[in-house]
């Protein structure tokens, strides 16, 4: 799997376990720590080159960030991956321009699931509004209790 096909699959994940209730991590397979880090790398020399745009680039990390927080990992390992390749790493224009397009596409596909979640709860709010509700009352001695479901 190349880093861009990566990171689109790391964007897509994130986007759409969000707001899913909380599972156990699985660890990071062992080959995640190398493309982690070389995308991230990758990202970081795009935006700081400016070859993408700085808040393009911004966006790009903290969706791998949030990727990376659905695994556990060891921080040690993880910070020698990147010792280990920050200093060989250069990038073009041309994949900043790739890795540029795989960000805006995640951006859109992350507003469009917001959308589409806030529509379906906006949804859920007018049928639960509008469904006929039953009031039981029941009385004890001189109080009357009421529920309404």
């Amino acid at each position: 799997m190349t880093i861009n096909r990566l990171f689109v699959v790391a964007v897509m994940a994130t986007s759409m376990l969000a707001g899913c209730a909380s599972r156990p991590r699985q660890p990071l397979p062992d080959e995640g720590y190398t493309k982690f880090s070389v995308l991230y790398i990758e990202v970081s020399k795009c935006g700081a080159s400016g070859y993408i745009d700085p808040e393009l680039a911004s966006f790009g990390l903290s969706q791998m960030r949030s990727f990376l927080s659905d695994y556990s990992y060891d921080p040690a390992l993880m910070e020698e991956s990147f010792k280990n390749r920050q200093s060989i790493i250069t990038v073009t224009q041309e994949e900043c321009n790739k890795i540029a397009m795989n960000i805006h596409d995640a951006k859109r596909r992350v507003a469009t699931n917001q959308q589409n979640s806030a529509a379906q709860q906006q949804q859920l709010q007018t049928i639960l509004n509008n469904s006929p509700k039953q009031t039981y009352c029941n009385k004890f001695g001189t109080q009357v209790m009421c529920s309404t479901y």
